[in-house]
């Protein structure tokens, strides 16, 4: 409450008895209540103008004229915009999950397409943001995936049924470098949503 009698003040700087210290704030952050208050008390009954008052607190003239403008001095304004927070519960994450899962097709799906599919009302990023909680990731699809047991086994039985040939005899193989052959296929490494176990799923492989 502010004292009854009349205060003395200068144009720059007030005496700190008749209103509560406010500290450093950062450029946005809210002006606490107790400090709007005492801004209207000091306009309004004690006939301060508003340069004295904007020197004290070291606040711009429009945000003394909002908050002279208020019916209350509450802290989050009824009248305050910005976008509103967008959030998706674990069930609805686990829906994404299996289908995502369904095939090689929605695998490679991006976070918009997604998005889109499942008409979901939160924004891509919110929805990898999520995703990449629950362990899930856009990551390049491996180009071929492990040997088989029966690639395996066939390898080492040739392996043992030559393991006895000389060098002359190898000296008769034509050696060549792997080489990978693809017609009306996209040349470009793809991704593929999945976890850190599924690297060599059949959906998570550019064949």
């Amino acid at each position: 409450m502010l004292n009854s009698s009349k205060p003395t003040y200068s144009s720059t700087k007030m005496s700190p008895l008749f209103t509560p210290p406010m500290s450093a704030r950062k450029p946005g952050e809210e002006i606490r209540t107790k400090h709007k208050e005492a801004i209207r008390q000091l306009y309004k009954f004690a006939k301060i103008g508003l340069q004295p008052i904007e020197g004290y607190y070291n606040l711009g003239d429009s945000t003394v004229r909002k908050i002279l403008s208020y019916d209350i001095p509450e802290r989050a304004r009824p009248t305050r915009t910005g976008r509103p927070r967008e959030s998706l519960n674990a069930q609805e994450i686990q829906n994404v999950i299996t289908y995502i899962s369904t095939d090689h097709a929605t695998r490679e799906l991006n976070w918009r397409k997604l998005r889109d599919e499942l008409k979901l009302t939160c924004s891509p990023l919110t929805l990898k943001r999520r995703c990449n909680e629950a362990g899930y990731y856009s990551c390049i699809e491996c180009q071929k995936p492990y040997l088989t047991r029966e690639q395996a086994d066939a390898r080492w039985i040739w392996a043992i049924a030559h393991i006895f040939w000389t060098i002359v005899e190898w000296s008769l193989i034509l050696w060549s470098d792997e080489v990978t052959f693809q017609l009306g296929a996209k040349h470009c490494k793809k991704r593929c949503i999945r976890n850190n176990t599924e690297r060599c799923h059949l959906d998570c492989i550019q064949f």
